[in-house]
C-alpha cells in the first residue's frame, strides 16, 4: 500500500479469492453482488412493459465497439463501478479461444432507439441460457435485453452471473420465487489516504462526523479525522477533537461506497458510537440511492 499512497491513490479496490485474507491488510467488504437462476417457464412479467426500440444480434467486432461505450454509460450514478482496461475486453470478445477450448460461443445482442442504449452477451449450453452480461442506460433498455433473454427458444433456464443486490427483476416477475438469487461478496476496498477517500465522494445530507481510525498496516492513516460532507462535496482534514465513532480501516472501508450502514457493524462489536446519534448520521451521509456494483470485477 505503500506505493499506492506514494502515487496518491486514495483507495485501492480488489476482487478476494478468499474472504478472511484481506481483512488483515486492511480491505473490507464494500459490495455485493448476486447471481440467479429462473426457471424459464415461470419468468412471465407481473406487467407489461413497453420499449420503443428493437434488439438485434451483432457480431463480434461490433460488439467491441458497443460493450465498452454503453459500460463507461451505465456507470454514472452507481458507487463502485470499475472501469475496464482493453485486455480485459479482449478476453471478452476471444471467441476464437473459446471455440478451440471448445466452450460455447458468445451471442452478443444490443438494444437501440435513436442510439444504441444497451447490450447483452449470453452463452448456451444443454438447455441454460448464462447471461455473461447485460448493460443497459434505460429502464426499458433493461425490460426489453432481459425479456429478450428470458424468451430465447428451447431454454429451460437463465442463469445470471453478476447482477447489482438492489436490481428490480424481483419486483418485474409475476412469480418471485421463479428467481434464484445468490448473494456473494464484490468488491474488497481499502482506504489507502482516509482524509483523502473521505474527501473524494460526495455524501446525501449535510453533515460532520469525527473519526478514530485505527490502521496498524498503513500507520500514516491512524488518527482523529473530522468530516464535513455535503451533496455537492466534501473536506476531511485530522482534528483533535473527541471522536464521534472509533473504527479500524477495514470496517471504514464497508459503508464507504454506500452499500452497508454502520450500524450492523456496531451492533457486531465491531464500530464504537461515542456521540449519541453518531451512528444514525453517519448511515445518513454515507447512504446511496443505489447500491454500489460493478459489472467487472478486478
Amino acid at each position: 500500500q505503500t506505493e499506492a499512497y506514494e502515487r496518491g491513490l486514495p483507495v485501492s479496490p480488489l476482487g478476494a479469492s478468499e474472504a478472511p485474507i484481506y481483512g488483515r491488510y486492511g480491505y473490507g467488504k464494500a459490495s455485493e453482488g448476486e447471481g440467479w437462476k429462473i426457471d424459464r417457464h415461470r419468468a412471465a412479467f407481473r406487467q407489461d412493459y413497453s420499449w420503443d426500440g428493437s434488439i438485434k444480434m451483432i457480431e463480434t467486432e461490433r460488439a467491441r465497439e458497443v460493450f465498452p461505450e454503453v459500460y463507461r454509460r451505465t456507470g454514472k450514478g452507481r458507487a463502485g463501478i470499475i472501469q475496464p482496461p482493453k485486455p480485459w475486453w479482449d478476453s471478452q470478445f476471444d471467441d476464437a479461444s473459446r471455440r478451440k477450448e471448445g466452450e460455447p460461443a458468445n451471442f452478443y445482442v444490443e438494444y437501440r432507439e435513436d442510439d444504441v442504449e444497451g447490450c447483452a452477451y449470453y452463452r448456451i449450453k444443454d438447455g441454460t441460457l448464462s447471461v455473461w452480461m447485460l448493460l443497459a442506460c434505460t429502464d426499458a433498455a433493461y425490460a426489453a435485453l432481459l425479456r429478450y433473454c428470458l424468451d430465447v427458444d428451447l431454454i429451460k433456464t437463465i442463469q445470471v452471473w453478476s447482477r447489482p443486490v438492489d436490481d428490480p427483476l424481483i419486483w418485474m416477475l409475476h412469480d418471485p420465487r421463479a428467481l434464484k438469487r445468490r448473494i456473494f461478496d464484490w468488491v474488497w476496498l481499502r482506504l489507502v489516504d482516509v482524509p483523502k477517500a473521505l474527501s473524494s465522494r460526495t455524501y446525501a445530507i449535510d453533515g460532520e462526523l469525527v473519526f478514530e481510525v485505527r490502521d496498524s498496516f498503513c500507520p500514516w492513516n491512524e488518527g482523529t479525522y473530522q468530516l464535513t460532507g455535503s451533496p455537492s462535496g466534501a473536506i476531511c482534514k485530522a482534528t483533535t477533537k473527541s471522536p464521534d465513532i472509533t473504527l479500524s480501516v477495514d470496517d471504514l472501508a464497508v459503508p464507504y461506497l454506500g452499500g452497508f450502514p454502520f450500524t450492523p457493524l456496531a451492533h457486531a462489536g465491531r464500530v464504537e458510537e461515542h456521540t449519541p446519534d453518531a451512528l444514525l448520521r453517519a448511515d445518513a451521509m454515507f447512504a446511496t440511492q443505489l447500491k454500489p456494483w460493478s459489472p467487472m470485477l478486478t
